[in-house]
Order: structure tokens, then C-alpha cells, then sequence
């Protein structure tokens, strides 16, 4: 049974952070005024006030108020997340990552305090066994994490939920209730349930495909095919050194996805940057509080999606068009980035994920019908594409200073 575990991550971080607060970061010292929103279409202005929540699951009234709070979220200092999330009796997925970056920088330190007076060449040399924290295992154990790479070099790890622009707004099983409907993030399905409660979560968690009839639709995050398109660009790109023993990359993960076992399909869509930095210290790359630097981003790109355009007239057979639309001919459900992306700037080391344009979290039908006879049923042909991307990233002094010290590269 994973509650149990995942119960246990819980009540590990809220042990480990009642007794002490995050290490003084870089950002922290020069953290903004969260009243200022980077860059979000139709701002929901009540976003704090009309925000509720059930049994540890937040719920939101539409989704424009679920990407204003993200939004705001992401500008929040440490102790403004931890006092938001308490007093929703929240506690997300992002700020279980954080809490694991934490506890394992505490662990570390503890563990090389003997060995402090050799140098970094000397400890590497001993081959020592560092230990992993609690909280890790037990994410590990989960699935909540995934480990890219534990060497002798670098310890890189990850949230495994498919879309890490949702870890602020989702628990650890990865609910989040927007309007009517429950949502669920796993590390390879997006799935929605138009009937349940919030009680009846169990019904959604248990679901491994479509059923119409429970009102459930699933997005199954598969290989490549008809139904998948993926544009991760470069993904697991190298790092690029910012000195002084400090590295960062972000990374560019995209794709979308028709509804599974579906007539006329529902496509979900999503475009965003991973934002990551690492501090080499006792001879090892890790995410450590102490640098958390601030990125800026500046960038365009374009696409195009194909839907079926299905007609069956009296006395003549069904006919079937495919029709290809560019991203402007789409009805985006509201709260995301267009292009351009300008002048947007976050700081973090590995619990940052920007939206980019196009990224559908709602239940996304083909466009409209705008071709004769207007009354033909419509169902996606195929994911969509996304091309011609120029991403510009940066490293930055500060929020308020948006001086460059980096300049990142991409591909």
C-alpha cells in the first residue's frame, strides 16, 4: 500500500521542519513583493480568499484561479510557503522537494563535520558512503522522486509527477479539486473525475483508463505515437558552470496527449522549463540551500494542432477532413503564457517549473466548429506540435536588479 508510505513522507517533513527553518538563501535576501505577477492572462483577484480545502486537497473555483495562485506561489518566499500551506492544512509536492533538499543538506553536513580539515580531493579519495535522509527514502521508495544520477560526482534528482508546474497546488498523491472536478498527477497519468468528491478520491486513484460511465477521463504519458508528441528539446542537457564551485541548467519538457480510449478526445497539453542549480561542496554536486539563484527568461515559439472534422449526411457515406490549425486559431483556455515570454524571473535550484504556452490543464475539446454544415462531431486527430522554440535563459543579480552574471546556454 503507498498511503502509508506516503503518510510517513508527510509526517517525516512536518517533524524535521517544526524544529528549524530553511538555511538563509540567496534569494531569500533579496526576495520580491509578492503583489507583482510575472506574466498571467485574467488575474483571479480573490485568488487567497476563495481558496479552500478538504482532507489536505486544495480547491480551486476555476482555473484561472489555480494559475494566478500558482503564480503567486512561485514568488513567495520559504516562510510564506510554509505559513500559506499551514494554513490550508496543505503541504504540496514542491515543498516536499524542498523539504528533501533540506533534510539531505542537514544530513551531509552532520556527516563530513569530522572531516572538515581535508580538502575536497582528500575526502573524495576516502570513498565514503554518505547516508540518505529519511525523507528521501521514503520519497524513493514511492515513486515520488526519481534519481537521475547518486554517483561519487553528483547526486540529481526530481519530482516524478508528469507535470512539475502542478507540485505547488497538489498533495503527495497528487489531488488538486478545480471547480467540480478532481484531478489527479501521477508519474504517468493525468486523470479527471467530473463526479467525484473529494472523498471519493479513491475511485479516481484506483482508475487506470477512460470510463465514461464514472465520468473518469485519463492522459496516459506513453511513448511516442498518434496519440503522444513530445518536444523535450534538451532535455538532460549539460550543466553549465556559473563558478565558485556553482553550476545550473534548465531543461525544456513538452508534450501533449489525446484522453485515453476515447470517441471524440480530450487533448492535455504541456510546455514548460525546468529550472535547476547545484553547489559542489565536500567534493560532491548537490542541491543545496545555499544557492538558489534567480533565472530570467526570454523567448518565442509557435505550433500547430490537427483535428478530425467528421461528417455523416443523409445517404451518403461518413466523410472525414484533417484539419491543421497554428497555435493562434486555438481557444487556450485562459491563465497561461502566450508568446512572447518576457523578462520573467524565478529563483530556485530544482523546484521551479515555468509554464510556456501552449499548457491546457482544463478538459481541452477540438476547436470550434467553423466548417460547413456546422453540425459535424470533431475529435482530435493527432497531439499537437511545437516548433521554431528560442528560449533565452539567464543567471540575474536579484529580482529588483535584473542584471545578467550568467548567460545560459541552450542545446
Amino acid at each position: 500500500m503507498k498511503t502509508p508510505i506516503l503518510l510517513g513522507i508527510v509526517a517525516t517533513a512536518l517533524f524535521l521542519f517544526s524544529c528549524k527553518k530553511d538555511s538563509i538563501s540567496e534569494a531569500d535576501l533579496s526576495g520580491p513583493q509578492t503583489t507583482y505577477i510575472n506574466s498571467i492572462s485574467n488575474y483571479y483577484e480573490n485568488w487567497d480568499s476563495d481558496l479552500e480545502s478538504t482532507d489536505g486537497i486544495l480547491q480551486f473555483k476555476s482555473w484561472d484561479h489555480f494559475s494566478t495562485t500558482n503564480e503567486e506561489i512561485l514568488l513567495m518566499s520559504f516562510e510564506e510557503v510554509k505559513d500559506f500551506e499551514n494554513r490550508f492544512g496543505f503541504y504540496s509536492q514542491r515543498s516536499i522537494l524542498k523539504d528533501i533538499i533540506s533534510a539531505e543538506e542537514e544530513l551531509t553536513e552532520e556527516f563530513y563535520a569530522p572531516y572538515s580539515h581535508l580538502s575536497d580531493d582528500e575526502i573524495y579519495a576516502l570513498n565514503l558512503e554518505e547516508p540518505k535522509s529519511q525523507l528521501y527514502r521514503e520519497a524513493v521508495e514511492n515513486n515520488l522522486i526519481t534519481v537521475e544520477e547518486d554517483s561519487r560526482e553528483a547526486h540529481i534528482y526530481h519530482l516524478s509527477v508528469v507535470d512539475g508546474t502542478a507540485a505547488p497546488l497538489i498533495n503527495a498523491e497528487g489531488f488538486v479539486m478545480v471547480a467540480d472536478t478532481l484531478w489527479q498527477y501521477t508519474s504517468s497519468q493525468i486523470k479527471f473525475c467530473a463526479s467525484c468528491t473529494i472523498s471519493e478520491r479513491a475511485i479516481l486513484n484506483e482508475a487506470s483508463t477512460t470510463d465514461h460511465d464514472l465520468g473518469i477521463v485519463t492522459f496516459t504519458i506513453k511513448t511516442i505515437n498518434r496519440d503522444n508528441c513530445s518536444w523535450d528539446g534538451n532535455l538532460n542537457k549539460g550543466w553549465n558552470s556559473t563558478g565558485n564551485k556553482r553550476r545550473a541548467r534548465f531543461e525544456r519538457h513538452g508534450y501533449s496527449s489525446t484522453s485515453d480510449n476515447c470517441d471524440n478526445c480530450f487533448m492535455i497539453v504541456k510546455y514548460y522549463l525546468h529550472n535547476e542549480a547545484q553547489r559542489k561542496r565536500w567534493g560532491k554536486w548537490k542541491y543545496r540551500n545555499s544557492y538558489k539563484p534567480w533565472f530570467r527568461w526570454d523567448g518565442t515559439w509557435s505550433g500547430n494542432g490537427n483535428f478530425w472534422y467528421c461528417t455523416n449526411d443523409p445517404g451518403a457515406p461518413p466523410s472525414f477532413q484533417n484539419f491543421t490549425f497554428p497555435l493562434t486559431g486555438f481557444s487556450v483556455p485562459i491563465g497561461v503564457t502566450n508568446t512572447p515570454m518576457s523578462n520573467r524571473r524565478y529563483s530556485g535550484n530544482n523546484d521551479t517549473a515555468v509554464k510556456l504556452h501552449p499548457h491546457s490543464d482544463g478538459q481541452w475539446p477540438p476547436p470550434p466548429n467553423s466548417y460547413p454544415p456546422y453540425n459535424a462531431s470533431k475529435c482530435w486527430g493527432s497531439c499537437l506540435d511545437v516548433y521554431n522554440i528560442s528560449i533565452d535563459g539567464k543567471l540575474v543579480e536579484s529580482y529588483s536588479n535584473p542584471v545578467t552574471t550568467y548567460q545560459l546556454t541552450d542545446g
